[in-house]
């Protein structure tokens, strides 16, 4: 199948964005930067406030905070308010973040609600106006300087070699999918990593267990690798005056593919989509708060 037919399977649903913002804040900021991002999208765009999502079922929206800006339009590090230890006692110490200079955020999700965020941010960009905007109790004056379509670019990404590395760009909220349990999970599978994108490209974003025997069908040809457990580690931010734990890094999983040749690369088709819906809606919870924004990698 050529990468236009592999495109065009899935453009027409989903999309993702890229935006690069100005922002200069008047005082330093103590909560995470995904509510920022989020915070301004509704600022700008004020019937995507309408549109939360409830227990069980998925967002329709995946809102990044902002990053370093990276080459053109690619993601670089996340900045915000950070944890550091302090003392023998090994206390954690909240350091706040201020704004000031570019940024690049990632905006994904069902192409309805992505539209008229673009339609919003693309506005702001041609008038070169700037936006006050209140957050953690202080300004911070936003300007949109470009807005790109990267959904082609990341539906098109091609899967390669027999390893894939998932790259936890923004902390994620993964949970224990198999458990009734809420606490965070730091070695996660890929039907844990991955189970959102799943749902997605079933059709069927809720949870249930048929479900997550469907998606463990297919996902658990991702083998996790041993090299995961020295660059996975937990984080703690900031979000809404609490410490939450989520999990930031890099995973590696090993493709263990049926040795039947179609089945092969049904596997691997179904196995490529995920990944490139996990680019474009994020992965795990929270993620309109900005949590489980990811790239992968196949090269090896």
């Amino acid at each position: 199948m050529a990468m236009n037919e592999k495109v065009h399977e899935l453009d027409g649903s989903f999309k993702a964005l890229r935006a690069i913002i100005n922002v200069e804040g008047e005082e330093a900021i103590r909560d995470y930067t995904g509510r920022f991002t989020k915070t301004l999208v509704f600022t700008i765009h004020k019937d995507v406030r309408f549109i939360h999502g409830f227990r069980g079922m998925l967002s329709p929206l995946h809102l990044s905070p902002p990053f370093t800006v990276k080459g053109d339009f690619m993601l670089g590090e996340y900045t915000g308010p950070s944890y550091t230890r302090k003392g023998e006692s090994g206390e954690r110490k909240l350091v706040p973040y201020r704004f000031k200079g570019k940024y690049i955020i990632h905006l994904g999700g069902l192409k309805p609600y992505v539209d008229g965020v673009e339609e919003a941010l693309r506005m702001y960009e041609r008038r070169g106006s700037e936006l006050a905007l209140k957050f953690d109790n202080s300004l911070h004056f936003v300007s949109v300087e470009a807005v790109k379509d990267v959904s082609r670019d990341i539906l098109g990404k091609e899967l390669e070699g027999d390893t894939v590395t998932v790259y936890l760009k923004a902390p994620a909220m993964i949970f224990n999918v198999y458990a009734k349990t809420r606490l965070p999970k730091f070695s996660p599978t890929a039907v844990e990593l991955l189970m959102t994108p799943f749902l997605y490209l079933a059709g069927n974003p809720t949870h249930s267990p048929s479900s997550l025997v469907e998606a463990s069908s297919v996902l658990g040809y991702m083998v996790e690798s041993m090299y995961s457990l020295n660059t996975l580690r937990p984080v703690f931010v900031p979000f809404r005056g609490k410490k939450e734990a989520a999990l930031s890094g890099r995973a590696k999983y090993i493709l263990d593919l049926p040795e039947n040749n179609g089945k092969k690369e049904e596997v691997r088709e179904i196995i490529r989509k995920v990944l490139a819906l996990g680019e474009i809606l994020g992965i795990g919870e929270s993620r309109m708060n900005g949590f489980g924004t990811i790239t992968f990698s196949s090269r090896n």
